[in-house]
């Protein structure tokens, strides 16, 4: 059996909106304190601890930051105060040789709980999210960012509104954008394709569930795309799905994959050196407590399996594999600064 989580470090503030690992196997972890924190620390595998480096430009949450080819941190979006009021278009640059954010160019749009993904040629594809709009909906516009000039780009518009969604790239080149909210009481089953050539979204799927707040896609060895679980809305009161998908870019079909031994949604889903999936955490589906239960998904044998319970429960958080196969899974407990480690 996998031995139990190791209780390590506290962070030294709660962040857990973003996870980034970076080149040099550090874990970049900003944002969130109710979007009131400009704070970042880092978590450095070789001593097992967090740390303060520089401060954001402006203090987010919902945002989203991705690792680029030259090694630094695209920070976008989000907003102030867990506000839809305050929803920003602000984007910023970390450099993790000098710690240091330093402003770039803004967004087309503002936007928040948005997903982004790094294209083959560097680029970076953002798409959806609650836009800065009076009342609050969710987007179908998306942009580009390129880092060559430092700004963004209008793209096409995906098939459909979407925020709490998920995004990935595909081996084709191609980007999976599936699930999320249309509105504040509907979610969608419905998928798509993105193609940067020629800047299109096609509708793909459908999958066999509809899913918002699920973890993001795990990309199997066989290039297919497996989504896990997530929630939905029944007449104002959240569902939750023990159910889960593989994307096969051959077809454009999703066919039903594994069930887990629980429904969860604002879970975490970790693909393992070992080809299993780690999931851990989220939110039941009656009262919207936090769990700590994990279990280990097997999709090629369709095996499910417990993984023993995390030392907190946990929603939300972030889930981190490491380059010596332990994953870190941080923040989203009642001890909002609180870390441990999962070892295989």
């Amino acid at each position: 059996l996998p031995r139990a989580p190791h209780r390590m470090a506290p962070m030294i503030h709660w962040h857990g909106s973003s996870a980034t690992v970076g080149r040099d196997g550090r874990i970049y972890v900003s944002g969130a304190d109710g979007g009131e924190s400009r704070s970042t620390e880092v978590y450095d595998p070789a001593t097992g601890r967090f740390h303060l480096v520089g401060s954001m430009t402006s203090p987010r949450e919902g945002h989203v930051a991705t690792l680029l080819k030259s090694g630094r941190v695209l920070v976008v979006g989000g907003s102030l105060n867990s506000s839809t009021s305050s929803i920003l278009n602000s984007a910023e640059l970390y450099d993790p040789t000098t710690d240091t954010f330093t402003a770039t160019r803004s967004m087309l749009t503002g936007r928040t709980g948005a997903a982004a993904t790094l294209l083959a040629d560097g680029r970076v594809l953002l798409t959806g999210g609650i836009g800065p709009t009076p009342t609050a909906d969710a987007i179908d516009s998306t942009e580009i960012y390129d880092p060559a000039a430092q700004t963004f780009l209008s793209a096409a518009h995906m098939t459909t509104v979407r925020v709490n969604h998920v995004a990935t790239l595909l081996t084709s080149g191609e980007v999976l954008v599936a699930g999320g909210r249309t509105s504040i009481f509907s979610e969608t089953s419905s998928a798509e394709i993105y193609d940067p050539t020629a800047n299109t979204f096609t509708a793909v799927g459908p999958m066999s569930d509809r899913r918002c707040f699920l973890p993001s896609p795990i990309n199997l060895p066989s290039g297919e795309v497996l989504v896990i679980g997530g929630a939905t809305i029944v007449f104002a009161e959240v569902a939750n799905t023990d159910t889960s998908d593989i994307y096969d870019p051959n077809t454009h079909n999703f066919t039903p994959s594994v069930n887990m031994l629980s429904s969860r949604n604002s879970h975490s889903a970790t693909l393992l050196q070992d080809g299993r999936i780690l999931v851990t955490g989220g939110l039941t589906c009656c009262f919207q407590l936090r769990m700590a239960s994990a279990e280990l998904l097997n999709p090629s044998s369709a095996v499910d399996q417990p993984a023993g319970n995390m030392l907190e429960a946990r929603a939300a958080h972030t889930a981190t594999l490491l380059q010596n196969g332990h994953v870190l899974i941080a923040g989203g407990g009642d001890a909002a600064i609180s870390a441990e480690l999962y070892v295989p």
